[in-house]
């Protein structure tokens, strides 16, 4: 523990074991430290009376760059794209969800009107440039596209369907907007869930040489010369000569105590839950 690491990376989810992997793979000598008794982050599975649990998301975009890389990585993605169809509830009422050209025809949620204007919006969505939005929030972008309430409530739908997070007043529209596109492209439900994928990554990642470990809480990270010492939570100290760290804002900052006020002026954390 004593000696010096190229590389310590501090969280063993999605972001430190892909990270993981690249750095080994470049000849760097690399230690990961997981504070839990079980690594995946949020990207975590559990098996409850033979049934798969995931803890965090569970839908992988097609499309998105995450899945390229983990192919690189040799990360066998198994699994199949769920239906567009679906039911809305509102009130005590039971609506045919307008995710797909069927439902859009037969849903009782919509006017005619509405049916139009619904369609109109879905293709805006797809061809919009988002940089040109990238100064409005998503609620300022929809109340000035959309006059209908109606559309309104179903792009918000959306928009907390694809991000895991409802907070439209202050949530960046091109951010928003570009998980959307992404959806649009399709998503991939993964066979054992996503754990499957953290379960791959961590065996490469030993068999490149990278050290893992559990229980393992960083209490704080100090700049020491050319180099970082990090102090844990059983105050031992562990040097390298960076530090990568994938936790929370909130996390980091309290690790990071010099630092605190400049990571809290330039973070903002989404909390999210999700039960699959």
């Amino acid at each position: 523990m004593t000696r010096q690491w190229d590389v310590v990376i501090v969280g063993g989810g999605l972001s430190g074991f892909v990270a993981a992997n690249y750095l080994a793979k470049a000849g760097l000598s690399i230690l990961l430290l997981e504070r839990a008794n079980k690594f995946a982050g949020r990207a975590r599975t559990d098996r409850m009376k033979q049934q798969d649990f995931n803890l965090g998301p569970h839908a992988l975009y097609k499309n998105g760059v995450a899945k390229p890389i983990l192919k690189e990585l040799g990360v066998n993605l198994n699994g199949k794209s769920p239906k567009t169809c679906g039911t809305l509830i509102e009130g005590n009422f039971e609506y045919s969800a307008p995710f797909s050209p069927l439902g859009v025809f037969t849903t009782k949620l919509l006017n005619w009107k509405e049916r139009v204007e619904w369609m109109k919006v879905l293709l805006k969505v797809m061809t919009l440039d988002k940089e040109k939005v990238a100064q409005l929030t998503f609620e300022q972008w929809v109340k000035k596209t959309i006059p209908s309430t109606n559309v309104q409530s179903l792009l918000y739908l959306l928009g907390r369907l694809s991000t895991y997070c409802h907070a439209p007043e202050l949530a960046s529209a091109k951010v928003i907007l570009s998980h959307l596109q992404l959806v649009a492209g399709g998503v991939l439900y993964l066979d054992n869930g996503w754990q499957s994928m953290i379960d791959q990554l961590h065996n490469k990642a030993v068999l490149c040489g990278v050290q893992v470990q559990t229980h393992t809480t960083v209490k704080q990270i100090f700049k020491v010369d050319d180099h970082f010492k990090i102090l844990l939570s059983t105050d031992e100290e562990i040097f390298g000569k960076y530090v990568l760290s994938t936790t929370g804002p909130d996390e980091l900052s309290k690790m990071l105590p010099e630092m605190s006020p400049v990571l809290q002026n330039h973070f903002s954390a989404v909390n999210g839950a999700t039960l699959d």
